[in-house]
């Protein structure tokens, strides 16, 4: 008989975390799964009974900016040699996060379960996440250009 599974499930806001759990543990039955949750997350008993263990965070948020503290949250979550690390949000820090995890399989779960492989490979992680900011800064350029360059005419509104 093969080990079971060790499978992590990061944490994120916005999305029904209970469900989630529910569903991983259905997919993967004989997994021992964990939770990765920020510090001072209020963990129900809910959640409790659904997971074999919980690994809390350092900090509650984390920042590309803090380095340090980023790549020790990493060097944990590695530490851990998870199977399978799973995001609910397909954020680039999250697919940058996955990648760095060192599981073998790295997975999203969307809201309506949808379930996506991610990229193991962190530069392919961290062009995407490069990728997201230029994208954001161009779309910010637009609509300032469109503001402040191009003005809006006045149009006559149809008389009712």
């Amino acid at each position: 008989m093969s080990k079971p599974l060790h499978i992590c499930v990061n944490y994120s806001e916005g999305l029904n975390y209970v469900e989630r759990l529910r569903s991983v543990q259905e997919r993967y039955p004989e997994g021992r799964l964990c939770a990765l949750v920020p510090a001072g997350y209020p963990i129900s008993a809910t959640e409790k009974a659904l997971v074999d263990e919980v690994m809390e965070a350092e900090q509650a948020h984390y920042s590309p900016r803090e380095f340090r503290a980023c790549w020790a949250h990493v060097r944990r979550i590695r530490a851990a040699r998870f199977d399978c690390f799973i995001v609910v949000f397909r954020s680039p820090q999250l697919r940058l996060l996955a990648a760095l995890s060192g599981a073998p399989r790295c997975e999203c779960w969307g809201a309506d379960n949808e379930i996506l492989p991610l990229s193991r490979s962190v530069p392919v992680a961290l062009l995407a996440r490069l990728l997201h900011a230029v994208r954001g800064r161009l779309v910010y350029a637009r609509v300032w250009m469109s503001v402040h360059l191009w003005p809006v005419h006045a149009t006559k509104r149809p008389e009712v």
